[in-house]
C-alpha cells in the first residue's frame, strides 16, 4: 500500500499504459492543477511495471496500491468495444469509492453553463457552445465542434475536428469518427458508429457503422 503521506487530493491515477495514457498523463502534468503519479491496467494486460518513470499496477490491486480515499482516477482508455470497457472501468471504480477527474484544456473553448459529468476530457481547440450537456465518461477530442443545445450522451468518443449542428442529440455508447459532419437538430441512437469523414443529414435509429458522404449502415 502506498504511505499515507505521499496522498494528496491532486494526485491521480490513469487507467491504460499505452500511447493514449502517456498523452493524457502529459496534458494533465502540464496543463492542469492534477498529476499522474500512477497507472492501472487489467492484470491480464499487465506487461510492464513502469510508465514514464511511474507505476503501474493491476487493476484488481488499485485498491490496496491507491486507495480511493487518498487518489482520484481518470479512466482514460478509447473507444474499445464501443467505449464499453471504459464504461465497465468506470463503473467498478465508482463502486470501489473513488472519485474522478474531468479535464478541459486550457486551449478549449467550453462555455461555463455546459453540464458536465464526471470522468470527462475536453482537448485542445474543441469548442462546447451554451446549453450543452456532455455526459459522464465521455472524450472531446481536439478540434471537435459542438454546438448550441446540443446533448451529447454517456460513455462517447468524439474524435478530433467532428462537427456536430445545434440542438443535436448523441446517444450513450457513440463514436463520432474525425471530420464526420452532424446536421443540426439530428438525433443519434445509442451504440453507434459514424465513420471518420460521414457526414449524417437525418436521424439514425438503427445501432450500428454508418459511413459515406450521406451517412449509410455498413453493418450492425
Amino acid at each position: 500500500m502506498v504511505d499515507e503521506k505521499e496522498s494528496n487530493p491532486k494526485h491521480v491515477i490513469l487507467f491504460g499504459d499505452g500511447h493514449w495514457a502517456e498523452y493524457v498523463a502529459y496534458i494533465l502534468d502540464n496543463d492542469s492543477k492534477y498529476h499522474v503519479v500512477g497507472f492501472t491496467v487489467d492484470r491480464a494486460y499487465l506487461q510492464r511495471s513502469v510508465v514514464l518513470r511511474r507505476p503501474v499496477v493491476a487493476f484488481e490491486d488499485i485498491v490496496a496500491e491507491f486507495p480511493p480515499s487518498h487518489f482520484k482516477l481518470l479512466i482514460s482508455a478509447g473507444f474499445v468495444d464501443q467505449n464499453k470497457l471504459r464504461a465497465n472501468r468506470y463503473q467498478q471504480a465508482m463502486r470501489l469509492g473513488y472519485s474522478f477527474v474531468t479535464y478541459v484544456s486550457s486551449r478549449a473553448s467550453v462555455w461555463p453553463n455546459v453540464a458536465m459529468g464526471d470522468n470527462i476530457t475536453i482537448h485542445e481547440g474543441a469548442i462546447v457552445q451554451p446549453f450543452c450537456r456532455v455526459g459522464e465518461n465521455t472524450h472531446i477530442l481536439s478540434g471537435a465542434n459542438i454546438s448550441h443545445h446540443s446533448y451529447i450522451g454517456d460513455h462517447c468518443f468524439i474524435a478530433g475536428g467532428a462537427t456536430i449542428g445545434g440542438g443535436c442529440s448523441i446517444g450513450d455508447f457513440c463514436f463520432l469518427g474525425m471530420n464526420s459532419t452532424i446536421k443540426e437538430g439530428v438525433s443519434i441512437a445509442p451504440g453507434i458508429t459514424v465513420g471518420a469523414g460521414t457526414t449524417v443529414i437525418r436521424d439514425l435509429e438503427t445501432a450500428g457503422t454508418y459511413v459515406g458522404s450521406q451517412a449509410r449502415l455498413l453493418g450492425t
